[in-house]
């Protein structure tokens, strides 16, 4: 998951390891010239068909999260609402249950694949 709005996967369609490809709706932060490096860093942007949110599932559910367990709060500043918000997402990602991965957190799930793998991954949080 990307902190801008968008998923950030593999594409495999021709075989092998293939590119990162950044998923994301068609919002102004992906217009912006920020987002024109992301083929800077080797990575293809994929967009969202206009108005279909469901194209965008993972990234939907966890607004939906978020929203849910956090947007309820009164926030005094920026810095208070980052730091609310980043110990949520440390959270998220590292002890909350998910039901897509079998009730663990992804933190959980990414250590068992690389210990499976015998590789190193992280998990941003």
């Amino acid at each position: 998951m990307t902190a801008d709005c968008g998923t950030l996967r593999r594409n495999t369609a021709n075989g092998g390891a293939g590119t990162l490809q950044l998923r994301s709706d068609n919002g102004l932060v992906f217009a912006s010239q920020r987002h024109t490096t992301v083929r800077a860093y080797g990575l293809q942007q994929e967009l969202i068909t206009p108005h279909s949110p469901q194209q965008n599932g993972l990234f939907e559910r966890f607004v939906s999260s978020l929203n849910e367990e956090r947007m309820a709060d009164r926030f005094e500043s920026t810095s208070h609402a980052r730091d609310v918000i980043g110990r949520w997402l440390r959270h998220y990602n590292t002890e909350r249950p998910h039901q897509a991965v079998g009730y663990q957190a992804p933190a959980q799930l990414a250590a068992q694949l690389c210990k499976n793998q015998g590789g190193v991954t992280a998990v941003n949080g």
